[in-house]
């Protein structure tokens, strides 16, 4: 009896945890698909990212619409990268926290960006959440999958950190990294103190 009832919630747990392969593929690729499509559009349009980008003179709205418009195929690449290394590892690995981890990244360094009136555009914010998410809830998990990935993530992208400082390149709004990060960060640690 205690045997099958052990044996139950096991199965459970399992089932509650268990992400199949087709899931972290829509979640990898659906917000990504979203950046190229809105790119694919503004070049062929022709749009003028001035009036979209992250600003108060543009409206409340620019928060939603400055993060997904990039000014170069360099700059989307440079965004699409991390997106793609870390989205999947987050649907498959902290499933539970894919949404918050998205839309806090998303939403945070934008508004920042939006009340300091710096006119910006990109989704580099979100990057910095993603991949400090990665660093931050691998290297304080006792899980070693998670722990490997994340101090793997920590190698590969720890340059990233200069971004987040005013050493980073002229032009760039390193006060929307640096909210990414502290997003990322901050979730990352709380996801330990959280059933994953």
């Amino acid at each position: 009896m205690l045997l099958t009832k052990f044996l139950n919630k096991i199965k459970m747990i399992n089932r509650e945890t268990r992400v199949s392969g087709v899931e972290v593929c829509i979640r990898t690729l659906v917000p990504v698909l979203i950046l190229w499509i809105v790119f694919a559009l503004q070049a062929y349009s022709e749009i003028d990212i001035t009036i979209f980008s992250t600003h108060r003179s543009n409206g409340v709205w620019s928060i939603i619409t400055g993060p997904i418009l990039h000014e170069n195929i360099s700059h989307i690449l440079g965004n699409t990268v991390p997106m793609l290394v870390c989205l999947p590892i987050i649907a498959k690995y902290y499933k539970q926290h894919y949404h918050s981890v998205l839309s806090f990244g998303f939403i945070i360094p934008s508004v920042l960006i939006y009340i300091l009136e710096m006119p910006a555009i990109g989704i580099s914010g979100l990057g910095y959440a993603l991949v400090f998410f990665v660093i931050s809830a691998g290297m304080f998990s006792e899980d070693k999958t998670r722990f490997i990935i994340g101090v793997s993530a920590m190698f590969f992208y720890g340059g990233l950190l200069k971004g987040a400082t005013t050493l980073a390149e002229n032009g760039i709004a390193w006060q929307a990294h640096v909210a990414g990060l502290i997003v990322g960060v901050l979730l990352g640690i709380l996801s330990i103190k959280i059933k994953k």
